[in-house]
């Protein structure tokens, strides 16, 4: 009997693994980093109506200009890795935009921004150029949903951004 117990156990244990993983399209794999045809992937399922090209950095890394057209703002996705040397398989994600706009807001605008959100970082950069970015850490694992909601919000987030400090 406590053979049999241990058997029901172990098969529970069993279903109960194969039911995380067993969807096709990765929608409940946890993934602890991702390479790029995953993120590509990623960015197909966004419901938003965006365009984006992968290009190549110098170092060889991919990188995504993804425009949103709704807003026609123009955001960049990258990936970065603690590893310098691999530009295959990434821990962690980065999507920002740069808003070139004069005059610029002022940093009490910005930090108000700051202090009063919770999701991206907004700065001023060397140009005095706003900057809202978003960073997203993949160790300890992701489901392919988990990143595709972080772009949408992403995206919403930087919409408000762009009202509030006056773009366009």
């Amino acid at each position: 009997m406590k053979k049999m117990g241990i058997l029901v156990g172990v098969i529970v244990l069993i279903m109960a693994m194969m039911a995380s993983v067993t969807f096709a399209d990765g929608t409940y794999y946890t993934y602890d980093d991702l390479n790029a045809t995953q993120i590509s992937s990623c960015l197909y399922d966004v419901s938003y109506s965006i365009s984006y090209i992968r290009g190549i950095a110098n170092d060889g890394t991919p990188y995504w200009s993804v425009t949103d057209r709704y807003s026609e703002i123009k955001l960049v996705l990258i990936v970065y890795d603690e590893d310098i040397n691999n530009t295959t398989e990434f821990e962690s994600l980065a999507i920002g935009a740069s808003f070139t706009m004069s005059p610029s807001p002022s940093i009490y605008q910005i930090n108000r921004w700051n202090r009063n959100k919770r999701y991206g970082k907004a700065y001023l950069d060397e140009d005095n150029d706003p900057v809202l970015e978003f960073n997203l850490d993949l160790k300890g694992g992701v489901t392919k949903k988990t990143v595709v909601e972080w772009i949408e919000k992403s995206i919403r987030i930087t919409r408000n951004f762009a009202e509030y400090i006056g773009f366009r």
